[in-house]
């Protein structure tokens, strides 16, 4: 089964527990077993980032991860503070809008923000907002703003920009990185009161000013 692991937590004495994001169940959890112990050689999978193709064990609707092997790799993300703080965010929230979007159209899309944080010289910010706006469209929370009366260079104006360009146009907005703060931030409110969470990976951002 392909996935993205979303979240791991420490489980157990040498365990970890996985929350897999994949295309045809959505959300499902699997233990890891050993991967805290140096040695293990599923160690390097049970992070977040980890996109994989897993093999699972099924036992009483409980699944554990038997082994896997890497389809790509996002671990590179983690060398620059702003892209993984974006990925972060992405992530946590696909984790909350998992329930309310069709799995395959929303891995699809998850692995596309990730090759863009990745592979394009796109500011991470307008990337995350551009992931959040799509996610609160598919969901039927969002419809594309009309052009606003707000001034170029503002987060209004910046929004609108986005929201009518392709997420692989987003290398051609410029946008200084507080408005394209301010965007983001707009946009990920939307998207708490929507689903009624919080995104605990904005903070990133603060901590690295």
């Amino acid at each position: 089964m392909t996935g993205i692991v979303i979240r791991a937590e420490a489980y157990r004495e040498s365990d970890k527990l996985l929350r897999i994001f994949t295309p045809e169940r959505g959300l499902i959890r699997a233990v890891m077993k050993g991967v805290k112990k140096k040695t293990a050689k599923l160690r390097f999978f049970a992070q977040p980032f980890a996109f994989c193709d897993f093999e699972l064990l099924e036992s009483a609707g409980r699944y554990t991860v038997k082994t896997c092997a890497a389809v790509e790799d996002f671990f590179a993300l983690s060398l620059d503070p702003d892209r993984y703080a974006a990925g972060c965010l992405c992530l946590e929230a696909v984790e909350s809008a998992a329930g309310a979007i069709d799995s395959g159209g929303l891995f699809l899309l998850t692995v596309k923000c990730l090759k863009s944080l990745l592979l394009t010289p796109a500011e991470p910010r307008l990337i995350a907002a551009k992931f959040i706006q799509k996610l609160l469209s598919l969901a039927g929370f969002y419809k594309s703003p009309g052009k606003p009366n707000a001034a170029e260079g503002t987060a209004a104006a910046l929004i609108y920009d986005i929201s009518i360009r392709y997420a692989d146009e987003l290398s051609e907005v410029s946008a200084a990185p507080e408005t394209a703060a301010r965007a983001l931030t707009a946009l990920t409110g939307q998207f708490e009161r929507a689903f009624e969470t919080k995104l605990k990976s904005t903070g990133f951002w603060h901590n690295l000013t």
